[in-house]
């Protein structure tokens, strides 16, 4: 009697170890999924963060305004009025789509024309551009909000700019569909200055490399262990500038 009491006793505190060890870790593991879930959201803020901060270069909206400006001294009020229209919208656009985890492609291209009708305005209409999506393209697609325009920026900043009376500027952005993969292929291409002349400034190399970066952990974030998600940054094989790629699936 005393030996069976005893390993009944033996039995159930055993037992009882084991569910307390259980709950223990059950509760471990709860803490570890809010954390990684507080890591996650706080990741995420500062990404939205910094990309809203990549979005509206300070220089870019102090010379329009200064080009609105001067539009308004010399009585073309209905020109002034008619890109201060567009730069209001684009701001909206911008702290909107921030904001999103998607946008539809229409959208994301009437953004991109937007901006690049207004670089024109401050640089004078000193560069050309296209933007062609092939017909095979559904442009109500969904794809990840803002990621072109930074590539867009750099390809004027520091591509078209400096070209000042080399040549004309031009600028060429084309979507493409790999219907095998259902990635949509991305391409951005000028005639600047190219890649390496743009090096020897750190300060655009700096902005380049940013824009880059962000993309780069956007798209990690996003399409996590995705074999077909790509980011390239290079120098045109003909003729001048520098060419993006980027390849994301579509939604």
């Amino acid at each position: 009697m005393y030996r069976s009491y005893y390993y009944r006793q033996r039995y159930y505190q055993n037992r009882e170890d084991i569910l307390q060890q259980q709950q223990t870790n059950s509760e471990l593991k709860v803490q570890l999924m809010e954390k990684e879930s507080l890591e996650g959201l706080a990741e995420k803020l500062s990404l939205e963060r910094r990309l809203l901060q990549s979005q509206m270069d300070p220089h870019f909206i102090f010379n329009l305004l200064g080009n609105i400006q001067s539009m308004i001294l010399q009585n073309d009020r209905v020109t002034a009025v008619s890109y201060l229209g567009k730069f209001a919208k684009l701001t909206r656009q911008v702290l909107e789509q921030s904001r999103m985890e998607h946008i539809l492609l229409e959208e994301e291209i009437r953004t991109l024309k937007n901006y690049i009708d207004l670089q024109q305005l401050r640089l004078n209409a000193s560069f050309d551009y296209n933007i062609h999506v092939d017909e095979t393209i559904s442009t109500d697609i969904s794809i990840p909000p803002l990621l072109l325009q930074p590539f867009v920026e750099n390809a004027i900043e520091h591509g078209l700019k400096p070209l000042a009376d080399i040549r004309r500027g031009l600028l060429e952005i084309q979507f493409h569909l790999d219907t095998v993969h259902d990635i949509l292929e991305c391409t951005i291409t000028d005639n600047g200055i190219g890649l390496e002349e743009s090096k020897d400034n750190k300060v655009k190399a700096s902005h380049n490399s940013l824009s880059t970066g962000i993309t780069n952990e956007r798209l990690a974030l996003m399409y996590p262990n995705n074999p077909f998600v790509r980011l390239e940054v290079r120098d045109r094989e003909e003729g001048f500038g520098c060419v993006v790629y980027l390849a994301i699936p579509i939604i």
